[in-house]
């Protein structure tokens, strides 16, 4: 099992979302979601800490409803709220305030 697997955020919100997670050699990104069957795939040759950022990131697409973008303006947008998604669940609020 990859050591994030074992991370609770990543595992509650795969449950949460009935949601499958797939590692696989991925040459041109670090990963994909398939909305329809709910499958989030992560570049089996990420760092982990990128393997659990781009599971969130995938996840994210299905918590907000994203569907495919009409423009590259779209994809940028829905791009930036699942990374803010992801960042928000992935960085306890005490720690983003401590740091700043």
């Amino acid at each position: 099992m990859e050591a994030h697997m074992r991370d609770p955020i990543v595992v509650y919100w795969l449950r949460r979302l009935n949601a499958t997670l797939t590692y696989r050699v991925m040459p041109e990104a670090v990963g994909a979601i398939d909305l329809l069957t709910r499958a989030v795939d992560v570049d089996i040759d990420a760092t982990s800490a990128e393997q659990r950022c781009t599971a969130m990131h995938e996840m994210a697409h299905l918590v907000l409803g994203h569907g495919e973008p009409r423009d590259e303006r779209e994809y940028e947008a829905m791009e930036d709220e699942a990374n803010a998604w992801a960042a928000d669940k992935l960085i306890p609020d005490w720690l983003l305030s401590y740091a700043l």
